[in-house]
């Protein structure tokens, strides 16, 4: 019976205690529950949070340490499966219009939060345990179909990509970092609202920064002070299931553990000058004490939002390269990512996906073995990214060779420094919308993720740029075609145009086709993108007529047509659409069988302000090659030694840098006047060299 089995467990646990394998804090009494379950239904949609509450008889020193007082739950589902989840204790909060300040409702209580994946009964025990004994009820419920999505997961087809646990429909992450609120909990309201409306599909917060303050607490090991913080965050889950939105809970900040980047371990708690376990915080990967602390947080945050299948996946560290000496940890980090990694596994019943991220890009990091999908955070510095595509396609297919892991661009911008350079540099968003299909097309599982989400997004309502992808991506299935990333034959572009095309092996095909010239960098600096009228060639096996090809606005998401086209002699052939500064790229796609139904968005966003089409005409006078049509500027040719733009010339003559006269350099594109050559030099060194022989020019 139930009465015999808890005497039982509780002699079984008082024999524990007394050979000294179980200690733990004196309480004034054995585990009990005063009173019965309260269910927030009988009958929860799949997918839905089913919410058990109830009191705990007893008084505890720290209701969350579960070394203390244990309370947890397992569910047998109507397969038969056995599920763990720890249950919390749980402040209510009234909502309020006031960002700051919710009132309390009622005294504290336990919650347990589960969400059934399968139609049927599901029966459950909740079970709470401490030093003294343990207590148990038992209760059911009935979970009925519904809409809802599954959670996250990797596919089992194509390691690259991302799917949802019910439907196996791929995941393609479409969105921003939203990581913290400005003025309040209610800046959220605004912001994921617009993101929906344009459709985003995720954004990642920081619950571990100081507004939400899940990653250092005021007292270690104690969320009392946290609660309402906490409350704001249910409100922001809640928010995101609404609306299809997913979250990325990035839990630890690196500036809570370093002396020199963001840093905050002045006021943090586990800095032994606060009392806390460290004397340095690079010894956060290797300090028992500061383990125990984290394991029962990650404990806590399991068991409040690990229900929500709008929780995208676990982040345990933001650029854990900034924390001091991080160089010589690097075995110490991965063996504590792997520890935790096989913790929330272990407390994590819904197989949320764990991942991690760095500051740069670290070749071969054993960290990046360990977790679930890898990212990387590019910004540009020094104009030393000009070009995200080129970007995205040198990093993701490193990375995926590397880790055979979905990646992404976590975190990404023309400035590291600040949103309001962002606007002065790229005020239309050209950097983030080529990213968003550039990582398409060379094998990422999401778009790349502006960093600058209330100081460029929000103000310049750059939302828009995720609109197109979004409908684009509605109903695709990326893991399941064997797709390759092959960049295709095109005929009569000038060398004005670049495509990448996932490839399939049965005849499926994504692509995305643009103007070079179409970065924010070019744009910026005041080139044009010149008209191109060309046609593009793509290998295909399947020699049939019945394949339809559709062509795509890029910007709003439009299909624009739908027609047949043969694979014939093992090539598909197509015109494009032209192609100049009013429509500087189009996506495209290719499938077996006639078309297939589309309704065209109803809330086309703003096109983008076309760049300058005023450009110079070949052999026109000029100083940088984005002036120039054919976007070379060079000596090379030149019958009076003086810079034209010049049809055919060489790259490495073409001058796109401003380097001055006697300036070292290495290419003559680097100088202002078009020469770099020894001649003249003195020293025998390469310099910017004015009125230099063409022929000396390298």
């Amino acid at each position: 019976t139930n009465q015999s089995m808890k005497i039982l467990l509780q002699v079984v646990l008082l024999k524990i205690a007394l050979v000294g394998l179980l200690v733990l804090p004196r309480v004034t009494k054995a585990a009990s529950f005063n009173g019965g379950l309260t269910l927030n239904t009988q009958q929860p949609p799949v997918f839905s949070k089913f919410e058990v509450s109830f009191q705990l008889g007893g008084s505890y020193d720290n209701v969350y340490d579960n070394g203390e007082i244990d309370v947890h739950a397992n569910f047998t589902t109507p397969e038969g499966k056995n599920l763990y989840i720890p249950c919390f204790p749980f402040q209510q909060y009234q909502e309020s219009s006031d960002n700051w300040n919710w009132p309390s409702v009622g005294s504290r209580n336990w919650l347990c939060r589960f969400a059934p994946a399968e139609v049927g009964e599901y029966k459950f025990t909740v079970t709470a345990v401490d030093s003294s004994g343990a207590d148990w009820l038992d209760s059911n419920f009935t979970s009925i179909k519904s809409s809802l999505p599954g959670f996250i997961q990797r596919s089992e087809y194509d390691r690259r990509y991302l799917v949802r646990s019910d439907t196996k429909d791929t995941f393609f992450a479409i969105g921003e970092n939203i990581a913290w609120w400005d003025n309040g909990i209610h800046d959220y309201d605004q912001w994921v609202g617009k993101l929906a409306a344009a459709g985003g599909n995720y954004f990642r917060l920081w619950i571990g920064a100081t507004k939400f303050g899940f990653a250092i607490e005021e007292n270690l090991g104690n969320y009392d002070s946290t609660q309402i913080k906490a409350a704001f965050l249910d409100y922001l889950v809640e928010m995101a299931e609404s609306k299809g939105i997913t979250i990325l809970m990035c839990i630890n900040f690196h500036g809570d553990f370093s002396t020199k980047v963001n840093s905050n371990w002045g006021n943090n708690p586990y800095n032994s000058a606060n009392g806390g376990p460290l004397n340095d915080p690079s010894y956060v990967w290797t300090d028992g004490t500061t383990r125990q602390y984290f394991e029962r947080r990650y404990r806590y945050i399991i068991a409040r939002w690990g229900y929500s299948s709008a929780v995208h996946a676990w982040e345990l560290w933001n650029e854990m390269d900034w924390i001091d000496n991080y160089s010589s940890y690097v075995q110490q980090a991965a063996e504590w990512h792997q520890h935790f990694y096989d913790l929330i596994h272990e407390l994590d019943p819904f197989g949320h996906v764990v991942t991690t991220s760095f500051a740069e890009d670290q070749n071969d990091q054993p960290v990046n073995k360990v977790v679930d999908f890898t990212q990387i955070h590019i910004y540009n510095s020094q104009n030393n990214v000009p070009d995200f595509p080129s970007t995205a396609d040198y990093y993701i297919p490193n990375h995926l060779s590397t880790y055979n892991t979905p990646v992404w661009l976590g975190e990404m911008g023309v400035s590291w420094e600040d949103g309001g350079t962002c606007k002065s540099w790229d005020p239309n968003g050209i950097a983030l919308h080529n990213v968003q299909w550039a990582s398409l097309v060379v094998g990422g599982c999401g778009g790349g993720y502006s960093w600058w989400w209330d100081s460029y997004v929000d103000p310049l309502n750059l939302y828009t740029v995720f609109t197109g992808i979004s409908e684009f991506l509605q109903g695709e299935t990326l893991d399941t075609h064997g797709y390759s990333v092959v960049q295709p034959q095109m005929n009569n572009d000038g060398g004005y145009l670049r495509s990448w095309v996932l490839l399939g092996n049965d005849g499926y095909v994504l692509g995305w086709v643009q103007a070079q010239a179409y970065t924010w960098y070019n744009v910026y600096s005041g080139g044009g993108i010149p008209t191109v009228n060309a046609q593009m060639q793509i290998a295909c096996s399947n020699d049939n007529n019945n394949n339809t090809l559709e062509i795509w606005n890029t910007f709003s998401g439009a299909r624009l047509s739908a027609n047949k086209i043969a694979c014939d002699n093992s090539l598909y052939s197509f015109n494009l659409p032209q192609i100049d500064g009013n429509n500087p790229d189009y996506a495209f796609k290719i499938y077996p069988g006639t078309p297939q139904n589309h309704t065209n968005p109803t809330y086309p966003p703003t096109p983008p302000t076309p760049p300058p089409s005023n450009l110079l005409p070949d052999w026109a006078y000029c100083s940088l090659s984005n002036q120039c049509q054919d976007q070379c500027c060079s000596l090379q040719y030149s019958s009076d030694d003086k810079l034209k733009c010049t049809p055919g010339g060489s790259s490495n003559m073409c001058v796109t840098g401003s380097a001055a006269d006697w300036d070292f350099c290495s290419s003559s594109s680097q100088c202002a006047d078009g020469c770099c050559s020894k001649q003249y030099s003195g020293d025998g060194k390469y310099k910017c060299t004015p009125g230099g022989s063409v022929d000396q020019c390298i």
